[in-house]
């Protein structure tokens, strides 16, 4: 038996919709948590009704024949405390030999997903995490994902905001992060969709609590290669992901921005021991694009003329 966590913030449609049309595809037995931030009294049970599960009143009291547990948390913990918490709860009450982690927005394409990445870590048991190949509806590779090298995923495409969006607008992308579709050890997996075995994540620590909504996947990562385990790609099993982009404001004040400079800066000076120059050049970079590319560039009128035009000159293509 394996326990599926899923991490719940206002999207209480979502995930019932995702519990009752895309979960019962799962042949193998599991247990589902839904760690519900920051709820209320209503949405909690809105989420058990939905789907069809109960709300844990008493985290140390609960009917081991339900499926379904919503567990109400006031505070929003953010992913990694969330996570975390999904899992001490299943793991108080069920013995179970791994973890699924799992966002609300996939859908599945035949019952044998699971089925498919437990066998594959079965054969292997150095494997740590192994993730599948998740695709966007239109056709978009979003696994694995290659190492957060500061230099070209943060410091160089904000300082020079311009020209890497430029060079996105042409279908270019110097600063992804979207590694070959070939099957084997991949340095991260997506957040979105995987499999972790449970003794393993322990040993790693779990996630690093340091963080509230960036960076979780290749900090418990690197947590897990230190450990002895490896992270493996599995392109054999697919998943579409319905991913979403949300412009934000992507300023200081931004809550959401804000988030994510401090778990990136976080995981780069932490884990790939970034020195002073470069987190200097890390902090400068993200000043630049806020105060001086944003104001000047980003949701601005003539930028979006830009980009409608390059878009019929490559639709023309």
């Amino acid at each position: 038996m394996f326990g599926i966590i899923i991490v719940n913030y206002k999207t209480d449609d979502r995930v019932i919709k995702y519990v009752t049309e895309e979960i019962p595809k799962i042949a193998a037995d599991h247990k589902i948590v839904i760690v519900n931030n920051a709820a209320v009294e209503q949405s909690n049970v809105k989420l058990a009704e939905g789907c069809r599960g109960v709300v844990v009143s008493a985290p140390d009291a609960v009917d081991p024949q339900s499926q379904v547990f919503v567990l109400g948390i006031a505070e929003n913990l953010g992913f990694a405390k969330g996570n975390n918490a999904g899992v001490e709860f299943l793991l108080r009450h069920f013995q179970l030999d791994y973890l699924l982690f799992s966002n609300c927005d996939l859908y599945f394409i035949d019952s044998q997903v699971v089925d498919r990445l437990i066998v594959k870590m079965n054969t292997t048991p150095d494997i740590g995490i192994i993730g599948p190949c998740l695709v966007t509806f239109s056709g978009v590779r979003l696994s694995p994902v290659t190492e957060m090298l500061a230099w070209k995923t943060e410091i160089l495409p904000n300082l020079f905001y311009p020209l890497f969006g430029f060079l996105r607008s042409m279908g270019k992308n110097p600063g992804s992060q979207i590694g070959e579709d070939v099957e084997g050890d991949c340095d991260i997996f997506s957040g979105a969709f995987f499999l972790a075995r449970t003794s393993a994540f322990l040993k790693a620590g779990m996630f690093d609590t340091n963080t509230f909504l960036y960076c979780e996947e290749p900090i418990l990562a690197a947590r897990m290669k230190k450990t002895g385990f490896r992270i493996y790609y599995y392109n054999k099993v697919r998943v579409f992901h319905e991913h979403y982009v949300t412009e934000k404001t992507l300023d200081i004040s931004d809550v959401t921005t804000k988030h994510r400079y401090n778990s990136n800066r976080y995981y780069q000076k932490e884990y790939q021991k970034l020195n002073r120059f470069e987190l200097m050049m890390y902090d400068l970079s993200y000043f630049i694009f806020w105060y001086v590319w944003k104001p000047l560039i980003v949701g601005s009128p003539i930028t979006k003329l830009i980009k409608k035009a390059i878009g019929l000159l490559m639709h023309k293509k």
